[in-house]
């Protein structure tokens, strides 16, 4: 954007100029505060954040009278986020007149580490609730599209070695490694020792594995596991769900889970998405066409937009799926139009449809495989899952969606991995990077705002 089409107007009439005593008198100068520190303090100090009162009277939690204002420490920890500064090395950039400095106003002196690791305990408690609060104050700034949704997943490495995560597999080829060891007569004692020793190491990680109902975990980090990325590359991880609207793509709801594939994830947050914003329409990629998923939406009056799994077909053949439904479900249409009565079939849940005669039909090579006449064998509300969301995906207004998927998914998961320097978390275990995950997600969506609002207006 250039200088000329920078509309800072919104900017000047957020900021709220301020003196205060440190080592000298400072007056802030907004020309030489980032945008994005501005739009900070105001963004919180227009947060209802009451709850935080309850942690200003000794409790068990913090022990004590807190010396900081919250919303203060969370304006500094939003800023070490956005800035990629360890909470470590804060209190070098709180100079006179510097952004840190600016969002530090309130403060009798600048909070050690251990303060903002209290504080981030408390933090933990109500993300979601600040979460929350985050996009009512978006949706005062500007109009959102909530009824139209985009959703996809990406994987942020944990705060864990890959090399440090074990597997089940690598347990069962450990186990058998060290038992041959073990009772090979050759085998020096010391040798022995050590196998035993590992052995009794790998009963307490299955022990553990078992625990967490899962197939692998992390030594450093113990909720996160091992996962395989788009290059093929196995990371120690988590897997991130974001949901963009639909009008300029800002992410209202972020969902961290250690599930894979996305499909599995999705199922786990899909209820209380839809719960929350009642969407009409919610598009996706392949990944997420599973018949559960779809089931779910037709359900609840959401049209799905994604391109269904089992409607792709690498061999471009004809499928159960290129069959059409009677409105009264009592017959099946095929491509050329013939009729599949209904006949009976044993097998739960699903409804046999069966063709009179397909020996004279033209497309029998690509439909039928050894048998004289077609038989198509449907669960019936998987299929008209299917169906409908082929329908929408198909559809103009459908096509047009999902033209917009990569741009409006996409965005968000590369400014925060690489402009916020998130690709690698710095946190341990599922809470903690919740509330990360969530704060990266406000950081986006105040950037963009400032993009929206200061954008040039003809």
């Amino acid at each position: 954007m250039n200088k000329s089409q920078f509309n800072s107007t919104w900017i000047e009439k957020i900021y709220q100029p301020k003196s205060f005593e440190t080592e000298h008198l400072t007056t802030f100068d907004p020309s030489k505060l980032l945008p994005m520190c501005i739009v900070i303090n105001s963004f919180v100090n227009n947060l209802d954040l009451s709850f935080f009162k309850q942690y200003y009277k000794s409790n068990e939690l913090i022990g004590g009278r807190p010396h900081f204002d919250y919303k203060v420490l969370l304006k500094i920890y939003l800023y070490s986020l956005y800035r990629n500064i360890s909470i470590r090395n804060l209190s070098n950039f709180n100079s006179p007149g510097s952004n840190l400095h600016y969002l530090s106003q309130g403060l009798s002196h600048f909070p050690e580490r251990t303060e903002f690791f209290r504080f981030l305990k408390i933090l933990d408690l109500h993300i979601n609730d600040i979460f929350d609060l985050s996009i009512e104050y978006i949706c005062k700034q500007i109009e959102l599209d909530l009824l139209n949704l985009y959703d996809d997943g990406t994987f942020f490495e944990a705060h864990n070695n890959r090399h440090k995560i074990i597997t089940d597999t690598n347990i069962s080829r450990s186990n058998k490694k060290w038992t041959t060891i073990r009772e090979d007569p050759n085998s020096s004692e010391d040798l022995k020792s050590k196998a035993s020793k590992k052995l009794e190491l790998n009963k307490e990680r299955t022990l553990i594995l078992s625990e967490f109902n899962r197939t692998s975990y992390g030594r450093t980090d113990n909720d996160s596991v091992l996962l395989k990325d788009k290059n093929g590359s196995y990371i120690a991880g988590y897997n991130v769900q974001f949901v963009e609207e639909g009008k300029y793509g800002l992410i209202v709801y972020a969902y961290i889970s250690n599930k894979n594939p996305d499909s599995a994830v999705f199922l786990d947050m899909v209820e209380p998405l839809i719960k929350k914003y009642k969407p009409k329409s919610l598009t996706m990629d392949l990944g997420y066409g599973t018949t559960d998923i779809l089931e779910i939406l037709t359900k609840n009056d959401v049209t799905p937009i994604v391109k269904t799994l089992k409607s792709e077909n690498a061999t471009k053949k004809i499928t159960d799926y290129s069959f059409e439904l009677s409105e009264n479900e009592d017959y099946l249409i095929c491509p050329v139009g013939q009729f599949l009565e209904k006949v009976e079939t044993k097998v739960e849940d699903k409804v046999a449809f069966k063709a009179e005669n397909c020996q004279l039909c033209d497309i029998k090579d690509k439909c039928l495989d050894k048998s004289k006449n077609k038989r198509v064998t449907i669960n019936i509300e998987e299929f008209k899952a299917l169906k409908l969301a082929d329908k929408s995906v198909n559809s103009p207004e459908g096509e047009e969606s999902y033209s917009h998927r990569g741009n409006k998914c996409e965005s968000p998961n590369g400014f925060i991995k690489y402009n916020l320097g998130g690709k690698k978390l710095k946190m341990d275990g599922l809470i903690r990077n919740n509330t990360i995950i969530q704060l990266y997600a406000c950081l986006y969506n105040l950037r963009r705002l400032i993009s929206i609002k200061s954008s040039y207006k003809k």
